[in-house]
C-alpha cells in the first residue's frame, strides 16, 4: 500500500491543522519521492498514460472495449448486485464485442449504490484494501464508495498527470 493510502485516515485530523503547519507538512511530503507517496504501481500507469498518448482512434478503442470487457467479467463473478442485475437484463459479458452491445446492461443508480454497497464492493478485493471515500453530496445526498488502496489514486494521479502535461 502506498504512503497517500496509509495517510488518508489521518486527512481529518490534517484539515484542522494551523494552515502554515499544513503548508510545511505538505511542503515536505511533495519532497518524498513519487513512488514512496504513490506506491508501486504509479509507474506503470504512468507508462500507459503516456503509451497510450500515441495510440490511434482503433487501438483507444481496442484498448476500452478490452478494459471493459474485463471489469464486466469481474462484475458478473465477483459482484453480488451485478451477478443477479445481469441475470435478470439477460445480459452477458461475454457477448460484449462492441459497445453497442452494451445495449442490454443494467444501468446502475445512484439508489443502487447507496442501498447495495456491500453487494457492489468485489468479493475479491479483500476489506485491508479497500478504502471507503463518500462525494460531496451536491445533490443532497453523499454517496459511499470503495477505491483499492494502492491502485485506484495512483492510476488517477498518472492520467492526471498526462492531461495536464498535454494541456499546459
Amino acid at each position: 500500500m502506498n504512503l497517500e493510502d496509509r495517510l488518508y485516515p489521518l486527512l481529518s485530523a490534517y484539515q484542522r491543522l494551523p494552515r502554515w503547519l499544513r503548508w510545511s507538512l505538505g511542503a515536505g511530503y511533495r519532497r518524498l519521492p513519487r513512488s514512496w507517496r504513490l506506491g508501486v504501481h504509479y509507474a506503470e500507469f504512468k507508462k500507459l498514460a503516456l503509451e497510450g498518448e500515441t495510440w490511434s482512434v482503433p487501438q483507444i478503442q481496442e484498448y476500452q472495449l478490452h478494459q471493459l470487457r474485463v471489469v464486466l467479467h469481474h462484475a458478473a463473478n465477483y459482484c453480488p448486485f451485478y451477478e443477479r442485475a445481469f441475470i435478470q437484463a439477460s445480459f452477458r459479458p461475454e457477448k460484449v464485442h462492441s459497445f453497442d452491445d452494451l445495449v442490454s446492461c443494467p444501468f446502475l443508480q445512484k439508489t443502487d449504490m447507496i442501498d447495495h454497497l456491500d453487494e457492489l464492493t468485489s468479493r475479491q478485493v479483500p476489506q485491508s484494501n479497500r478504502l471507503y471515500l463518500t462525494t460531496g453530496g451536491s445533490t443532497g445526498v453523499p454517496v459511499g464508495f470503495y477505491l483499492q488502496k494502492g491502485i485506484s489514486r495512483p492510476k488517477e494521479q498518472a492520467f492526471w498527470e498526462t492531461i495536464w502535461r498535454r494541456a499546459g
